[in-house]
């Protein structure tokens, strides 16, 4: 059985780290990661560039500096509740020494997470959960998380939306 992962580990997770110094850091990535349905070598990829704040998208780059798992660069949202931590971490790190060198560094961040049962890699759970505890379209999921088209006739050669058209629904399931 796959674990299990809501709302309230979430905010457990949010209430343990709530003292850490990097907490801003630590805030952005979970909640980031939790709504946008990313895998965890993804998030600690992401450069400021990749994050789009005014319109809530992540650019899933695959390139000679960023490897994604199928192969293929893809856009992706978020919410507002994780748009509002970047913005804070953004404001936290710009004004702060904060030691950090990257964005969402892995090791540091795998370091963190040794306190917490909740690990980065159980937000992408989270956001397939919950996309399905809110009845959204599995197809659209699947898009969103960037899963591999080959056992989907429906995703090889029917299903086909726009950017605009994702964020829509991303905002109708997930808002």
């Amino acid at each position: 059985m796959p674990k299990r992962v809501t709302i309230a580990e979430i905010n457990q997770a949010l209430d343990l780290f709530r003292e850490h110094r990097l907490y801003p850091q630590i805030n952005a990535a979970i909640l980031l990661t939790a709504y946008s349905g990313i895998r965890a070598e993804e998030l600690y990829q992401l450069q400021k560039e990749d994050i789009d704040l005014d319109n809530r998208i992540l650019h899933i780059r695959n390139d000679a500096n960023h490897t994604v798992k199928t192969g293929k660069a893809r856009v992706v949202f978020f919410n507002n509740r994780s748009r509002k931590a970047l913005k804070e971490y953004y404001a936290w790190r710009g004004s702060s020494k904060t030691g950090l060198n990257e964005l969402f560094g892995q090791s540091h961040l795998n370091r963190i997470f040794v306190r917490s049962e909740l690990k980065i890699k159980d937000l992408r759970k989270f956001f397939s959960q919950e996309w399905n505890r809110r009845n959204g379209n599995t197809e659209i999921k699947e898009i969103l998380m960037g899963h591999s088209f080959n056992n989907s006739v429906d995703l090889q050669h029917y299903v086909n939306m726009s950017e605009i058209e994702l964020k829509q629904i991303y905002d109708k399931v997930m808002g």
